[in-house]
């Protein structure tokens, strides 16, 4: 074989090689693409329980606002909340609820399926 042969194996074989990673890292890039397109259920802060499934357990406990959607988010430093009175029960891993036009919030601890604490929200739209 000779030496222009042989750099015309070479090149072929390169030019596939590059086809082929190029391909590859589209279709991985594409991939990913599609994922992060896809709707993901609504979950608490820390990600680990469907907000639907605190919704409806919740529900079973205390008659919630039919009107509106709440942000539900998870206690995760009590230490920090302990001198608001709302907050006094509350521990690490709680959720909680919160009904903005209903102004309500309500703490759910799920590993004992109870409420521990319900109140009203205040706040002002006026910043």
């Amino acid at each position: 074989m000779g030496l222009q042969a042989y750099r015309k194996v070479v090149f072929i074989t390169l030019t596939v090689a590059l086809g082929a990673v190029a391909l590859g890292a589209t279709a991985v890039a594409g991939f990913y693409y599609k994922q992060s397109k896809q709707p993901t259920p609504q979950t608490t802060a820390a990600g680990n329980i469907p907000a639907e499934d605190i919704i409806q357990r919740v529900s079973a406990l205390y008659n919630l606002p039919g009107n509106e959607e709440p942000t539900i988010a998870q206690i995760q430093h009590q230490d920090k909340l302990k001198d608001q009175a709302f907050f006094s029960n509350a521990q690490n891993g709680d959720s909680i609820l919160i009904y903005p036009k209903a102004k309500l919030a309500i703490i759910y601890r799920q590993s004992t399926n109870k409420i521990i604490n319900i109140g009203p929200v205040n706040y002002s739209d006026s910043l």
